[in-house]
């Protein structure tokens, strides 16, 4: 009984690995367009919460801040790339100018004008 407890755990363990690095794929190949937990949970058949938890346990933040730090990441590219700010948020996945620019500034630390002129 405690052999098929220890299975069973490490059968779980080896799918919640899976998913977590299914999602990572996907936010890292859909980060432009609007995403959701709940359609990321969708995509794997389990509850956005049970995803969520398995998500932190895994990588250590969430999976709202981890979509934010690829977001984040590729638009230093973009801007090191010469791309304006407000090409840079709409191939980041922002609608709205002044909310990229505050997410960014809250990420690299200074505004991504600034962080233009730095490069």
């Amino acid at each position: 009984v405690l052999f098929s407890m220890y299975a069973e755990f490490f059968a779980l363990q080896k799918h919640s690995n899976h998913y977590v690095r299914r999602v990572q794929n996907y936010i890292q190949t859909m980060y432009m367009y609007p995403l959701r937990v709940e359609q990321m949970a969708q995509m794997v058949n389990l509850d956005r919460r049970y995803l969520s938890r398995v998500f932190k346990e895994k990588l250590g933040c969430s999976i709202q801040e981890y979509l934010v730090r690829v977001r984040m990441e590729q638009a230093k590219i973009c801007l090191q790339n010469g791309s304006s700010v407000a090409q840079t948020a709409r191939l980041c996945g922002y609608d709205d100018v002044c909310n990229f620019s505050k997410m960014f500034k809250r990420y690299a630390g200074v505004s991504p004008n600034a962080w233009r002129g730095e490069i």
